[in-house]
């Protein structure tokens, strides 16, 4: 580096050394030799005393490299396998793409494996010869959603902008899992996430379907669902898929629009996949001027479909494509999981969901909205109906600590007249509840859609689906969110027809399944309100 241009910046009771160099070069655009431009070349470098590694960010590899040489003469490079044990911890690791590069006794040097063959290629970097060269995949971490790569020349890479304290923090425990001999990579691998090409459905209970994360946050008005005959045009946010199920070996599910149902099917064969409308007016979708049946942008757009074995693997398809998840042994559900309600106290009819605009007071979510939710929340919302995020979404606001607590409940009707063993009870509200944490990563969407589907109901009924708080909070909360307030999830379900003192291993391992995907994901805590 050129010690006459470049800025140096040093901490050195943390050991954080930061470079930046001023590097002027002629312009290609023009012949003229006093046009020059300026870029700069940005170095990070972090000694992690207690581990003895010295960590670098830097903007040009070969001077980095140099700097480290200049700066610490007796380190040695971190090279090899050992620098995957930084994927150890992830939870629901998806390995996006796997380079393996091997022996020279092969004719092939390297080869790269993507998509559905990624299975393939974690077979054989684990039983064969071959090196793993590079790495990338995504998962989920403290509570988040991470990306990450890695490289057996010693790189380890992430998305995200943060602090420099941030970085030094995440590098402290990269070394600590890169130093640790107990950690096997080829376990990581083979407990990894994979893509499988499928011929036909896999066996099971469907119990959650939902379009893509992209689609069912969206608040907008760009895409239109359209009923020719009646030329009348819906929001996608005022749509829900539900009821998915195995007919003839095909895969039908019911699309929602508001209170109006539309039957699909997706069909699986040997080498491709396609979707037919069975009931209902057909439906288009509109883009500007542009129209698209809808079983065309269901190709292009496929559900995610979420099976359940009876072993408690979760098998989840999209596409002709499927992802295996294997339950996790020695987990047991917490006794503080499980609530105990006396419906009949409340007046409850435990067949009977919803309140409806007429607020029914023998309803299930009458009942949650008034003995369960907390009422010191700011906001409680009744958001029941196709496209809610929840039957009911209670917010609280801690300004002391500038953090905003949503509360979910997801309710569902009692399948029979008593409370009882019955799995089915589980089934649907289960997916809701596990569907919802996409709302985790998408704060002032969750807010637009409430201020939206509060809009609606006014304008459709002259009514407020606000049992506590108004649309002066929700716009407050945006202001809060966008001001750096923390957010915080909880989700709880809500089905009196389930006895605490009857379930079965069944229906503990759909909870289980819920419970489980909740932590890994976002660290959520699952609750369940049944009856004794």
């Amino acid at each position: 580096m050129d010690p006459n241009r470049t800025t140096s910046l040093i901490n050195e009771e943390d050991f954080v050394y930061v470079f930046i160099e001023e590097i002027e070069t002629k312009v290609i655009w023009s012949d003229q030799k006093d046009i020059v431009q300026y870029d700069y070349d940005f170095f990070v470098l972090f000694f992690d005393e207690a581990n003895g590694i010295v960590h670098i960010n830097e903007t040009d590899a070969g001077k980095g490299n140099r700097l480290v040489d200049s700066m610490f003469s007796e380190a040695t490079a971190i090279k090899g396998d050992s620098i995957y044990r930084s994927l150890d911890g992830i939870n629901r690791l998806m390995i996006g793409t796997l380079g393996l590069k091997q022996k020279p006794s092969g004719r092939i040097s390297f080869r790269m494996f993507a998509g559905a063959d990624i299975k393939s290629g974690i077979s054989e970097a684990v039983a064969s010869g071959s090196t793993k060269s590079n790495l990338f995949g995504y998962g989920y971490q403290d509570g988040g959603r991470i990306s990450i790569g890695c490289s057996y020349k010693g790189k380890v890479w992430m998305r995200w902008v943060e602090r420099i304290n941030f970085w030094t923090d995440w590098c402290k425990k990269i070394g600590n899992k890169v130093l640790d001999d107990t950690i096997s990579t080829n376990n990581i691998l083979n407990n990894s996430l994979t893509l499988e090409v499928i011929k036909d459905f896999p066996e099971g209970v469907p119990y959650k379907i939902s379009m893509p994360e992209i689609i069912e946050v969206s608040n907008s008005l760009a895409k239109q669902l359209y009923i020719s005959k009646e030329k009348k045009e819906f929001p996608f946010f005022k749509t829900e898929l539900k009821n998915p199920g195995l007919v003839n070996d095909n895969l039908r599910f019911e699309f929602w629009i508001n209170e109006r149902k539309f039957i699909f099917e997706q069909i699986i064969n040997e080498t491709s996949y396609s979707f037919k409308q069975i009931e209902g007016e057909e439906l288009i979708v509109k883009s500007g001027n542009r129209t698209v049946k809808m079983t065309d942008y269901l190709h292009e757009n496929s559900p995610e479909v979420s099976f359940i074995q009876s072993d408690g693997t979760i098998v989840v398809v999209q596409e002709n494509l499927k992802t295996v998840i294997k339950p996790k042994s020695g987990i047991e559900l917490s006794v503080d999981t499980f609530f105990d309600v006396d419906w009949d106290e409340f007046g409850v009819d435990i067949k009977s969901e919803s309140q409806g605009r007429g607020r029914k007071t023998d309803s299930i979510q009458y009942a949650t909205i008034h003995n369960i939710v907390d009422q010191r929340s700011d906001i409680i919302f009744d958001d029941d109906g196709s496209g809610e995020i929840a039957d009911v979404v209670a917010v609280k606001i801690d300004k002391e600590h500038s953090k905003v607590i949503f509360h979910l409940y997801h309710c569902k009707y009692s399948g029979g007249e008593l409370p009882g063993a019955r799995v089915k009870d589980l089934y649907e509200v289960c997916g809701q509840a596990e569907k919802s944490i996409m709302w985790n990563d998408n704060i002032l969407g969750i807010i637009q859609r409430m201020i939206e589907r509060e809009n609606s109901r006014q304008k459709d009924y002259g009514e407020t689906r606000f049992e506590k708080g108004d649309l002066q909070i929700l716009q407050m909360l945006k202001k809060m969110v966008k001001s750096g307030f923390e957010t915080e999830f909880e989700i709880s379900i809500v089905q009196p027809g389930v006895s605490i003192m009857k379930i079965t291993d069944s229906m503990k391992q759909i909870i289980l399944a819920t419970d489980t995907y909740l932590k890994d994901t976002y660290g959520i805590r699952l609750t369940c309100y049944f009856s004794k």
